[in-house]
């Protein structure tokens, strides 16, 4: 049962990471069933911060102890009929905020299931943002195991081309967009650590819509993605050529 209950949390763990980044929302109600008052997803809701937006004011809060809850001031919260619950990103509470829960967090000992309070955010600059292409880390040369490490935060290989070579690494979007970065020589489907393969030089990443192809041309801009999403593409690049 220990095992099973290990596995279960490492799932859960990462689909909660992957709403945060999304921004997917829940209702009070539907918070309050399958987190706050679950007997196993209380004790990872226990650990993350949490916001409920109502209009246009948004409230940190974070589940207790004693499975009530409160805000950034240690106070007793109660949700709003009409909030929208996600998992809180830090680019969103703001440097203030961040900190005053992560003194929150260390007060109490608390150790979170993924890095939340303590996550890199990053800024795109004007011209990025305008636009679909990202360049940040083209013609860096990273280790083959580098880019297959990619797969841990969202991202695929292509489908293999001739030869069984995989040249593309992609991560899908939301609005039918997918964001793909050339590799060259590319990646041995059958034997991704051949030895004569173990560094892949890096194309610019370069959003397309109608899903991933070779033939697709740059399309669509990454404003539209939102703060969120393209702190987290951003910060899935540094980590790539670091």
């Amino acid at each position: 049962m220990k095992k099973e209950a290990r596995a279960v949390a490492s799932d859960q763990v990462r689909r909660l990471e992957s709403a945060m980044v999304s921004q997917r929302s829940w209702t009070p109600e539907i918070f309050t069933q399958v987190f706050s008052e679950h007997p196993f997803m209380v004790h990872l809701a226990r650990r993350l911060v949490w916001t409920a937006q109502v209009g246009g004011v948004t409230v940190g809060f974070r589940v207790a102890e004693d499975r009530t809850l409160a805000d950034v001031e240690d106070e007793e919260y109660t949700l709003p009929d009409e909030a929208e619950i996600r998992v809180a990103h830090p680019l969103l509470l703001g440097t203030d905020l961040t900190a005053g829960w992560s003194q929150i967090f260390s007060d109490y000992e608390i150790l979170q299931p993924f890095e939340q309070l303590g996550r890199a955010v990053y800024t795109p600059t004007a011209e990025e943002m305008s636009s679909s292409t990202i360049r940040r880390a083209e013609a860096r040369t990273v280790k083959t195991t580098k880019i297959l490490g990619l797969e841990s935060r969202g991202w695929y290989r292509a489908a293999p081309e001739d030869a069984g070579i995989q040249s593309w690494v992609c991560r899908d979007l939301p609005g039918d967009q997918t964001l793909v970065i050339a590799l060259e020589p590319g990646i041995i489907v059958g034997d991704p650590n051949f030895e004569d393969f173990a560094e892949q030089k890096l194309g610019p990443a370069i959003l397309t819509c109608g899903g991933y192809s070779w033939q697709n041309d740059p399309d669509g801009d990454l404003g539209a993605l939102g703060q969120v999403l393209v702190s987290e593409i951003l910060r899935d690049l540094e980590w790539l050529v670091s």
